[in-house]
């Protein structure tokens, strides 16, 4: 009878215990409640939230805006200077996105036609250009909110509803140098005839090029290039070749990742052109910035060597096999 009457008392101790720690909880979160309440009724908070209010924004600017170096270890911009070339190289067919100039990271989506593809698809609407489309991989969640409804995505970056196959397709395709074989077989299981790809896989953009005059340039922008296939070239409306593709319209690009990126582009097309590009990212990007003695050397030595391989071709010539 002992052991059952110490048992019970241990139980109803233990219960009288947690009903007390219950209760306790109870009274401090209405403490904290009621104080909420007259903190928010007082001018104490709107003095709080203005002292604070500098704090805040000093918080808000992220790590890389000082030290920008770090985040250009995964991006093109480190690729460059450690091959000291701008000439596309498959070991960089995709890339993470960077903001060593404080472009993208704006209110209210101020500059976002610095990294996403918002004329390029104005673009794509204003023609109606017959579909289906290539996209890459990152890309396409921006086009799902742009062009639907005028056009399907090939895949975006929510990846479930494309796992079972079309992902695992796609990485096998851009995860290797893509030759005219490979295209070919690629668009025959998947029939697109447009094509829009981010900078980010520059490499790609010229693989679809190179792929026995199957696909064509048809426009360019900051951020991506859309290409077509040949069989759509009858129609194309009359008006698009009167669209400028020219350099000039870059004049006011401030993004070094940009010019970068579009001079590439030029420079493997006519040098000249790179050339253009070349005096605006001298003329655009501060003296300040890093990169910019480095970039420029590699911009010049790649011109040069575009100017030099042109020359061969007019004279006829074959280039020599180490080049």
């Amino acid at each position: 009878m002992r052991k059952s009457k110490t048992k019970a008392t241990t139980t109803t101790q233990s219960l009288n215990n947690a009903i007390n720690h219950q209760n306790n909880r109870f009274s401090i979160m209405s403490s904290f409640f009621a104080f909420s309440e007259k903190l928010a009724s007082s001018s104490y908070l709107k003095w709080t939230l203005m002292m604070l209010l500098p704090v805040l924004i000093l918080l808000r600017y992220p790590v890389d805006r000082l030290d920008y170096d770090l985040w250009w270890q995964m991006t093109l911009g480190k690729y460059y200077l450690s091959h000291h070339t701008l000439i596309i190289d498959h070991s960089i067919f995709s890339w993470t996105p960077a903001d060593p100039t404080w472009v993208y990271n704006k209110w209210f989506g101020a500059g976002l036609d610095s990294f996403v593809p918002a004329r390029e698809v104005s673009f794509l609407k204003k023609y109606r250009l017959e579909g289906p489309i290539f996209n890459d991989y990152v890309i396409g969640g921006y086009l799902i909110w742009d062009l639907y409804p005028d056009y399907k995505i090939f895949i975006d970056p929510r990846f479930m509803p494309f796992s079972k196959q079309v992902a695992a397709d796609y990485w096998a395709f851009t995860g290797n140098p893509v030759t005219s074989e490979t295209l070919q077989r690629f668009n025959k299981k998947y029939p697109f005839k447009i094509a829009i790809i981010h900078y980010r896989e520059l490499p790609l953009i010229f693989d679809f090029l190179r792929a026995g005059g199957e696909w064509r340039l048809l426009y360019f922008e900051q951020n991506a290039a859309i290409l077509i296939h040949k069989s759509l070239l009858s129609t194309i409306p009359p008006e698009i070749s009167s669209v400028d593709l020219g350099p000039s319209r870059f004049q006011k690009v401030r993004n070094p990742e940009v010019l970068l990126n579009v001079f590439t582009l030029y420079v493997n097309l006519d040098p000249n052109a790179g050339r253009v590009i070349y005096d605006i990212y001298k003329k655009n990007i501060s003296d300040c910035y890093k990169l910019k003695k480095d970039h420029l050397q590699t911009m010049e030595d790649d011109i040069r060597q575009k100017e030099h391989e042109l020359q061969f071709m007019i004279n006829g010539q074959t280039l020599p096999a180490n080049r």
